[in-house]
């Protein structure tokens, strides 16, 4: 009943002739549609996504400005803005095994988020993406996954977890990657600024 009213409603606005019938055209239509519909249901979830990285961007942020203050308690200021700088201070002057917890916890706790951006937006941003820049991802897929876990072991930052999101490697082995990686880069981190500072 729907869909005859609609028709109906072209077929006043444009005159007899005027009108495409043809049903590949058609069936060309509905799918312009069903992607863009995709599009959107796909994009609301990454605004749900942004948000909470956005978050503790802001906290990071005003933890960054308030450091002369927030010095004297340097794991919260760890625990608010994990930056290379802070965590070099607080190395020295912070039990290791609460440096190590919080500093881990801290830095992966964006992580999930970073995740799940890359696996639900990949295929929408990669339709985005001029024809060569497709063939050129489509022909290299075959080396993305096993450079994607790479990447997240060796810096598990926002552009590998989310790398690895695009490349749908389970979560089990991606955290296990991510916290190898960062609990690498804690210790790594630890041991420089001991032998440096300490």
């Amino acid at each position: 009943m729907a869909e005859a009213a609609g028709l109906a409603a072209v077929l006043v606005a444009h005159p007899a002739g005027d009108v495409e019938l043809d049903p590949r055209r058609q069936l060309h239509s509905w799918h312009r549609r069903a992607l863009a519909a995709w599009d959107r249901l796909w994009f609301h979830e990454a605004r749900h996504l942004v948000l909470p990285l956005a978050g503790l961007s802001a906290v990071s942020t005003v933890a960054t400005a308030s450091a002369p203050v927030l010095a004297t308690w340097p794991l919260l200021l760890v625990a608010l803005s994990p930056r290379l700088l802070f965590l070099s201070f607080a190395a020295p002057h912070a039990p290791a095994l609460a440096f190590v917890a919080v500093a881990t916890a801290r830095l992966s706790l964006a992580d999930p988020f970073h995740y799940r951006l890359g696996r639900t937006c990949a295929s929408s941003a990669t339709r985005r993406l001029p024809g060569f820049a497709r063939r050129a991802i489509e022909r290299s897929g075959h080396l993305q996954r096993p450079a994607a876990a790479v990447a997240v072991l060796l810096r598990p930052n926002g552009p590998s977890l989310a790398w690895a999101g695009s490349q749908r490697l389970p979560p089990p082995i991606v955290a296990a990657l991510d916290l190898v990686g960062t609990l690498a880069y804690v210790l790594a981190v630890r041991a420089g600024a001991s032998a440096w500072l300490g």
